[in-house]
């Protein structure tokens, strides 16, 4: 990685002010696996919900509302929520150098929780059975002495990237 006193990975990234002497040792995302199972099964339930309605005519009951019309609120609300799912995904990163970890996140309020790394104390690693499957788990990261933590959830290669934090807070 260059050293340089603001460092991007990608088009979407936002810069990250490095402190002097500092550099990145990875900078990455949740799976995206994770956002897209909420979205596919968000489209399911609400797909089944709308079948529903069409099916037993429940929405004949409601005046000015016909089965095309609920089909274009369904797609409408589905698309947003899909499209928030895949922002917060877009704008979540886990970020480790050699001086402190940084989870950053938020799609229009943005907010980062930083710890230097020699006052890590904890770091907690757990994975689900789908995290097994496709390789993806959940870091928490606990300072000494301080109520706020980072989160590292849905992280690629959890016990790697485990490793590489306990060996960077050495």
């Amino acid at each position: 990685m260059p050293h340089s006193s603001v460092i991007s990975v990608s088009s979407s990234a936002s810069p990250m002010p490095l402190l002097a002497g500092e550099t990145i040792i990875f900078r990455t995302r949740p799976a995206f696996i994770i956002p897209l199972s909420f979205i596919l099964l968000l489209w399911a339930v609400g797909g089944l919900f709308l079948w529903l309605l069409v099916r037993f005519g429940t929405l004949e009951l409601i005046p000015f509302v016909s089965a095309l019309t609920a089909e274009i609120i369904y797609l409408a609300v589905f698309f947003l929520v899909g499209l928030i799912i895949f922002l917060s995904w877009l704008n979540t990163e886990y970020i480790l150098t050699n001086k402190r970890v940084e989870w950053r996140f938020g799609i229009i309020g943005k907010g980062t929780v930083s710890i230097a790394l020699v006052n890590i104390e904890n770091i907690t690693l757990a994975v689900s059975i789908i995290g097994r499957i496709f390789n993806f788990g959940n870091l928490k990261i606990e300072p000494a002495g301080l109520t706020a933590t980072v989160k590292f959830g849905g992280i690629g290669e959890p016990q790697k990237r485990k490793e590489q934090i306990e060996q960077a807070a050495g």
